[in-house]
């Protein structure tokens, strides 16, 4: 939300940081407030024209400046600007959007804390800012943050880091084949993409916090018979179960750590996926971690 200020040197229209990010207000540059309707004004940015000298007969020569042309875009391109262009003539990374406003304005309160926490913050978006929040996940420029491990769940942030240039998501440390084994309570979705939880209590409280997730396959979860809830990433586990069934399927009776070397993943990444293929009815378990396609 904007404010005006007094200044010693006058009035200003003062932007937080996010807000300035999110209009794409540049610093060092000067804007023009136009006044469309009662409560409703256009900024637009202007530049300034050259010194103008002039002589009149009644006074000595001197510099007169010209008030600033103003170049107000149309009503519809300042609430909806065109996407900026790189040098290539394609469009940038990530356009700015409509969208974009709530939710960084949203991202930017933190009066209620919880209101951030992944899961929550996803419950006050409608359906259209929900696939764009998803979008600037991907992108990078959003980006779930635990100060520390000890806590369970992350908040979203606006990205501190710079967005991958592709738009490609980084690999999990699931997915590197020689991953070293960690304490489970160690695993995270944002880092690992996978989660082990051996208390109940807790699998049933992750489960009604993320259970805008789980509705949409974002995320999947399940109890085992071991005893254990599994609960991975929807994209990490469509990313591999295709090819770990097809290698069960090649591997009749194939161990779990020949599997997961074949697959090219870790073996816990591995031993969730084939959770989750004996749960769909694709595989099954005849000896402890030996699978084979049914």
């Amino acid at each position: 939300m904007a404010r005006f200020k007094k200044r010693l040197e006058g009035t200003a229209l003062e932007f937080s940081d996010v807000e300035a990010l999110a209009l794409g207000l540049e610093e060092n540059r000067e804007y023009d407030l136009i006044p469309v309707k009662k409560g409703v004004w256009v900024l637009g940015e202007h530049e300034v024209s050259e010194p103008e000298v002039s002589t009149t007969p009644n006074s000595a020569q001197h510099a007169k400046t010209l008030a600033p042309k103003v170049h107000a875009p149309p009503f519809e391109e300042t609430i909806n600007p065109s996407p900026k262009k790189n040098e290539s003539g394609t469009p940038a990374i990530a356009p700015h959007t409509p969208l974009d406003n709530r939710i960084y304005q949203l991202l930017a309160d933190r009066k209620i804390m919880k209101n951030l926490v992944v899961g929550n913050f996803e419950q006050q978006l409608n359906e259209a800012e929900q696939k764009r929040f998803k979008e600037l996940l991907r992108l990078g420029l959003v980006e779930p943050f635990k100060s520390s491990e000890k806590y369970i769940k992350a908040i979203y942030r606006i990205a501190r880091k710079k967005p991958l240039a592709t738009g490609a998501p980084a690999p999990k440390a699931s997915e590197k084949p020689d991953a070293p084994e960690k304490p489970i309570e160690e695993y995270s979705l944002e880092v690992d993409g996978l989660l082990v939880v051996k208390n109940e209590l807790r699998a049933q409280k992750l489960s009604a916090e993320l259970r805008p997730q789980i509705e949409d396959k974002s995320v999947r979860g399940l109890r085992s018979f071991d005893g254990n809830f599994y609960i991975v990433t929807g994209a990490l586990y469509d990313k591999h179960a295709s090819n770990v069934q097809k290698l069960v399927r090649e591997n009749p009776n194939i161990a779990l750590p020949a599997l997961a070397q074949k697959a090219g993943v870790s073996p816990l990444l591995t031993r969730i996926i084939c959770e989750f293929l004996k749960e769909e009815g694709a595989i099954i378990e005849r000896r402890k971690e030996s699978y084979r396609e049914v």
